[in-house]
C-alpha cells in the first residue's frame, strides 16, 4: 500500500492511486466529524453533505497537500470543512443579494410595465361598459349626462341648453347615474 502512513489510526494513500478499500477506510473514519462540523455550521443537511462531499474530494484528488507533521488528519479535513462552509455560506449570501436585486429590477421594470398595459385594457373595458350603459339609458337621462360628462357643461348649462330646470337636470342625471353603475355592476358580476 502506497500511504503517507497512519494517519489518525488510519492509512491515508498519497494519492487518487490508493485502493478502494484505503480510501473507504479514511472516509468511514472521519467523514461522521466532518459531516456533523459542516450541519452544525451550516444548519441544512443538504448543504452539509455536499460540503463534506467537496472535502473528501479535495483530499482523494490532492492527498499531498496533507503534511501529517503540521497536524491531524482530523483537524486538517475540520480546516478544509470550515472554509468550505465559509465559502458556501459567502456564495449563498451571495445567491440571495442578486434575487434581491433582480427582483427589485423586475418590480421597477417589469411589474409597472404590464400593470400599465393591464391597467390601460381595465380602463378600455370600464369605458366600453360605461358606454354600453349610457347608451341603454332612456333618451331623457342620457341626453343630460352626454352633454354633463362629454360635452363638458355645467348642470346651469345643460338645463339652458336643454330648456329644463336645472334641479331636473340634476335629478335626471343622478338616476340616469345610478342606473349605469348598477348595470356595470351586474355585468362584471356576471363575467
Amino acid at each position: 500500500m502506497t500511504a503517507v502512513g497512519l494517519v489518525d489510526g488510519t492509512p491515508l494513500p498519497l494519492n487518487a492511486s490508493g485502493s478502494d478499500e484505503e480510501w473507504a477506510a479514511v472516509y468511514e473514519a472521519h467523514s461522521p466529524a466532518v459531516l456533523a462540523f459542516a450541519r452544525n455550521w451550516l444548519n441544512n443537511a443538504a448543504m452539509a453533505e455536499e460540503v463534506a462531499q467537496d472535502v473528501f474530494v479535495r483530499l482523494w484528488t490532492c492527498a499531498g497537500t496533507f503534511d501529517p507533521t503540521r497536524g491531524s488528519l482530523r483537524s486538517y479535513l475540520l480546516t478544509q470543512t470550515r472554509w468550505r462552509c465559509v465559502d458556501r455560506i459567502r456564495a449563498e449570501e451571495s445567491r440571495r443579494k442578486r434575487e434581491r436585486r433582480v427582483a427589485a429590477t423586475s418590480e421597477l421594470y417589469v411589474m409597472p410595465h404590464w400593470e400599465e398595459e393591464h391597467a390601460e385594457a381595465e380602463a378600455q373595458e370600464a369605458m366600453h361598459a360605461l358606454l354600453g350603459a349610457l347608451s341603454d339609458l332612456p333618451p331623457d337621462e342620457r341626453r343630460p349626462i352626454d352633454l354633463a360628462y362629454f360635452g363638458g357643461l355645467t348642470h346651469k348649462e345643460v338645463a339652458k341648453a336643454l330648456e329644463w330646470p336645472e334641479g331636473t337636470v340634476k335629478s335626471r342625471i343622478r338616476r340616469g347615474l345610478h342606473r349605469m353603475r348598477t348595470q356595470v355592476l351586474e355585468r362584471s358580476e356576471a363575467s
